[in-house]
């Protein structure tokens, strides 16, 4: 791959060509001519010229420097792992080896710290390990399965659920699943640890927002799974009126060549003003109405988290489901509560999952049918994007122009670049009776 980019590096076509390893000055194998080696390697990269190379080159590029990325923080993770316990380290690190990292190489204590806690704990993660090693899964997350693995009630979990649940997923999902299926992990090994859990994060959610010296005013603080995502959803949906306007104003202003840096807010100023909005909206409202927050939750768990609330044997399904729309987890407790304080609609999916249909009088997925559009989706449908639906438009799998209907078994929640992508012909929908949903075929423009 660097072969193909670096061509004009040397005749061989190699950016490495005719570098001598160091490794040959001391023995092969003992490390410190292969971390020589390695550095002679990055001298060269330092030196490639990137900007001959078109998108589709630098994208190879950067996915296997992720890859190298990873294993070389396996290296580290071994590096540590040795020195911690090498003949004679105590006297070379008696302040402990975080301290040691820190004062010798002048990083923060922070990542010293993060380093070596870290190779502490992949020692009894060999699967984890193993897949860093290979670049087949990212320090992210090798740090947080490590950090799983230190909570001492999933101890007796850990080892087979590395195995079959985390590792495997880590390699497959995009982070923000294999964040919720971390969590439904640590649920399921210790359902009234979780329910502490869930309790503790609720508890510990706070709030500062203070006037600053010059008049202007300063926030910042975290919430629980509920209360944050019912800020979260309303934010967004006003975050994203706000950015239609921005377009609309630059395209005005530029027209069809306007681009997102002309937008005259960045996303923070949107966000900041979304806020504002928010507090301005909620100030006018009279009607005392609660917000909805829309749980996910099947038949039989909420009975057994009924009996389980009511102090009553509760035996909860393998395959239940109980998390808020974005996919967190909710206690059992969690759960009772807002169904008895009433924050939640109650919405019944059919075996095929369709919520309802309003036939083609409406052109728009608009109201009950949008929303029962992001019930079920939750995310845009393009594979490997995993935007949330409330940032995503409600499209026509069937275009409504050629008879498409405007209903819920016709529609799927996509993020506006691959409905672009999708309406400039690079996509192809077509519905795949063995599987039972829509599928997507790729091509050039036609």
């Amino acid at each position: 791959m660097f072969d193909q980019a670096t061509t004009s590096q040397s005749e061989s076509g190699s950016p490495y060509a005719g570098i001598p390893s160091r490794s040959d000055e001391v023995g092969p194998g003992c490390g410190v001519g292969e971390i020589a080696d390695l550095s002679d390697a990055i001298d060269v990269l330092t030196k490639v010229d990137w900007t001959t190379l078109d998108a589709a080159q630098l994208g190879d590029v950067l996915r296997e420097q992720t890859v190298l990325m990873s294993r070389l923080a396996s290296v580290d993770v071994s590096i540590l792992q040795a020195f911690e316990h090498a003949p004679g380290g105590n006297l070379v690190h008696r302040g402990g080896v975080a301290g040691w990292l820190a004062a010798q190489t002048c990083i923060s204590p922070y990542e010293a710290n993060r380093r070596v806690a870290l190779a502490r704990r992949l020692r009894n993660l060999p699967v984890t390990f193993a897949a860093l090693q290979k670049g087949d899964i990212h320090l992210a997350h090798a740090v947080a399965i490590g950090s799983t693995s230190e909570k001492k009630h999933l101890a007796w979990a850990i080892a087979a659920g590395e195995r079959d649940d985390l590792v495997p997923a880590a390699k497959a999902v995009h982070w923000r699943t294999f964040t919720v299926i971390l969590r439904k992990f640590e649920q399921a090994a210790d359902p009234s640890q979780g329910e502490d859990d869930a309790q503790e994060q609720e508890v510990r959610s706070e709030l500062h927002f203070s006037q600053t010296f010059e008049g202007t005013f300063r926030t910042d603080g975290w919430f629980g799974p509920i209360g944050g995502e019912i800020i979260d959803t309303e934010l967004k949906r006003i975050y994203e009126q706000l950015l239609q306007a921005d377009w609309v104003e630059a395209r005005d202003r530029l027209g069809d060549d306007a681009r997102a840096r002309d937008l005259w807010r960045t996303k923070a100023q949107r966000m900041s003003a979304a806020l504002v909005e928010m507090a301005k909206r909620s100030s006018g409202a009279r009607t005392g109405s609660l917000p909805c927050l829309n749980v996910h939750v099947d038949q039989e768990t909420f009975e057994q988290a009924m009996n389980e609330f009511a102090g009553l044997p509760a035996a909860y399904p393998a395959e239940g489901i109980r998390e808020t729309n974005a996919g967190a987890p909710l206690s059992a407790r969690q759960i009772v509560e807002l169904a008895l304080q009433g924050h939640v609609r109650r919405i019944v999916f059919d075996s095929d999952g369709q919520v309802l249909d309003l036939g083609r009088k409406q052109r728009f997925f608009t109201g009950a049918l949008r929303e029962g559009i992001e019930l079920r989706d939750r995310v845009c449908q393009h594979p490997g994007c995993d935007l949330p639906g409330v940032w995503c438009e409600a499209d026509h799998v069937y275009p409504y122009s050629q008879g498409g209907k405007t209903a819920i078994d016709n529609a799927q929640l996509l993020c506006g670049f691959h409905n672009r992508q999708k309406g400039d012909r690079y996509l192809s929908p077509w519905w795949d009776q063995s599987v039972g949903r829509l599928m997507w075929l790729t091509h050039p423009p036609v």
